[in-house]
């Protein structure tokens, strides 16, 4: 049985502008897709190195983002971006 090959983790950076949260991540070479996690759940799966989605006013969140390889064997995670709506 061989030894799993991890993908390298994204990069994540997160811009809000009101209470829409922007996150923006690193593209990894062996990734098929990424998995966003809110908060510590995972929330979806993409493709793409972009998400939006709105996370209301006050409360502080935080993301971090995993790459996924072609043998559904997933990153470390990124790092921790946190922020609020206003």
């Amino acid at each position: 049985m061989g030894t799993a090959i991890f993908p390298a983790s994204p990069i994540l950076s997160l811009t809000i502008d009101g209470t829409t949260a922007t996150l923006q991540w690193t593209s990894v070479a062996s990734a098929q897709s990424y998995r966003i996690y809110q908060d510590g759940s995972f929330i979806i799966k993409l493709e793409g190195l972009t998400h939006s989605l709105d996370i209301g006013t006050g409360t502080n969140t935080c993301f971090t983002v995993t790459s996924v390889n072609s043998y559904d064997t997933e990153s470390p995670s990124s790092n921790e971006e946190c922020g609020q709506g206003s």
